[in-house]
């Protein structure tokens, strides 16, 4: 049954005087009216929620909303799942990001608190390698979570947050990890390994197994911690190793695939085309190669957007600063200072209270570049003054 026709057998249930074959032209019509005005609701809610950039709700509005018939409906429909499950991979991004960034708010005091002599050594070193095993889960979901966020879309555009790439900003956290004062008592290297996969011991500082069989949840820290120097612990396997060392490859391979993102969409613009953000080529079959665009006041609009986010991108790189090399030597300091924790910690009571789990609600910025499209060639008055382009990581954010 297609959707048009769900919706014709929704409307034979009110209606029961006829069935769908015999409907009068009239109340085909109506049917048609009433279930457009409830996906158009749901169309503009979602693009106003998610951020859409400007020339994809044109394209959409001028293909599936201004002309009204039932092909038209059931591709509405599509458009609408389709940015209902963008809106739910983008919320569920959304609380990881915001787990994480609490994790990494506690490690940052605790490195301001060290700095200051109000923490011991053994119990800066415990409480950071139990918040880096949080931090080393959540990071990997993160990075996971965008990879099939990102498979929904054109192509991989960035997840932007408070205005940065978000992958760019789990580089920059474990760069301040590495160069704060804690550097001095946890050589871990988390520039060159920012999941910690070079730790191989860093699962003893996991949550422990409660009564019912569970994990305890969150980035709750209870002391002292019950570990004995003869205690043998389960290591990871080697397929979550994997899965941690496959996702350090892609936070280090960001970098180059937004320039070469922006480079491939400056070409395509020049080509006198654009993509859309959402992948719907079974409504828009070009969508993937390149929508032509001949209104030339939006062309001109879409150049200017991409030649100027192709720049800032290309300048915020080179500022920040590469990871160190991976070699031997740091892998195996780094696990050795963990084990001289572990040790320590064996002959060693420390008591210290959770680390505290209140948060304000995080807000996702969209990103700055442009591309957004149409339906073959498009080419009609622009309605809106807003700049093509503010691509949409966003969903239940505001703006700043």
């Amino acid at each position: 049954m297609t959707s048009f026709e769900a919706a014709a057998h929704h409307y034979n249930q009110l209606y029961a005087d006829d069935d769908l074959d015999q409907y009068e032209p009239h109340k085909r019509e109506r049917m048609l009216i009433e279930s457009y005005k409830v996906q158009e609701r749901k169309f503009e809610n979602l693009v106003k929620e998610l951020h859409m950039p400007f020339l994809d709700c044109k394209l959409y509005r001028k293909y599936f909303i201004a002309t009204k018939n039932e092909q038209n409906l059931t591709n509405l429909l599509s458009i609408v799942d389709t940015l209902s499950e963008h809106k739910n991979s983008t919320l569920l991004l959304l609380k990881f990001i915001f787990e994480r960034e609490q994790i990494v708010n506690v490690i940052k005091v605790m490195a301001y608190d060290y700095a200051k002599g109000k923490l011991s050594t053994l119990e800066v070193q415990t409480k950071v390698l139990q918040l880096l095993y949080s931090h080393q889960r959540i990071t990997l979901k993160i990075v996971e979570a965008i990879q099939e966020w990102r498979s929904r879309l054109t192509r991989p555009y960035a997840f932007e947050w408070r205005g940065i790439n978000y992958i760019f900003k789990i580089i920059k956290d474990c760069q301040f990890i590495d160069t704060c004062d804690l550097n001095a008592i946890l050589p871990l290297q988390l520039s060159s390994y920012p999941l910690c996969s070079n730790l191989n011991s860093l699962n003893l500082f996991g949550p422990q197994t409660i009564a019912n069989g569970g994990q305890q949840q969150g980035i709750t820290i209870t002391y002292p911690m019950k570990v004995s120097k003869k205690t043998m612990m389960p290591a990871i396997t080697q397929e979550f190793q994997l899965r941690l060392q496959r996702a350090e490859v892609v936070i280090f391979s960001e970098h180059n695939l937004q320039i070469n993102l922006m480079k491939e969409l400056v070409a395509i613009n020049s080509a006198g085309a654009f993509l859309t953000i959402m992948d719907v080529k079974h409504v828009v079959p070009n969508c993937c190669d390149g929508i032509r665009l001949n209104n030339k006041d939006w062309d001109k609009r879409l150049h200017t957007a991409l030649h100027t986010n192709l720049k800032k991108l290309q300048s915020k790189i080179q500022t920040m600063q590469r990871a160190p090399p991976r070699d031997d030597a740091s892998y195996t300091d780094s696990e050795a200072a963990v084990s001289q924790v572990l040790s320590r910690a064996a002959d060693d009571q420390i008591t210290s209270p959770e680390a505290s789990n209140a948060a304000t609600a995080d807000q996702v910025q969209p990103m700055e570049e442009s591309r957004h499209g149409d339906y073959g060639s498009f080419d009609t008055e622009a309605t809106q003054s807003q700049d093509v382009g503010s691509v949409s990581a966003r969903s239940h954010a505001s703006d700043h």
